[in-house]
């Protein structure tokens, strides 16, 4: 049995990382989500849809950035690694920049 559980753990991290799983999703009233935008006056600057038919929105600060996606179930998400600094262009090997 400690066989079979260990085996469902290891699995289960693999496929599911633990920065996959550090997401704060809310319902459509995201207040919470609102107030850190406008916390760091972040400002809208797109809204689409990844290849994996996520739809997605971007606001941008002077040095911050959030990204949103909404799920299927009507739930407005972010994360760690869906938020951050904004830093200078990084360049492509060609020197040419992004």
């Amino acid at each position: 049995m400690k066989f079979i559980l260990t085996y469902i753990l290891i699995t289960l991290w693999l496929v599911f990382p633990v920065s996959a799983q550090q997401l704060f999703c809310f319902n459509e009233d995201a207040q919470d989500i609102e107030k850190g935008i406008l916390e760091y006056n972040e400002e809208f600057v797109m809204s689409g849809v990844t290849t994996a038919g996520t739809p997605i929105t971007i606001y941008k600060g002077k040095d911050t950035f959030t990204i949103l996606f909404f799920t299927p179930d009507e739930k407005i998400c972010t994360g760690v690694n869906h938020t951050g600094t904004i830093i200078p262009k990084l360049k492509l090997n060609n020197g040419k920049g992004t």
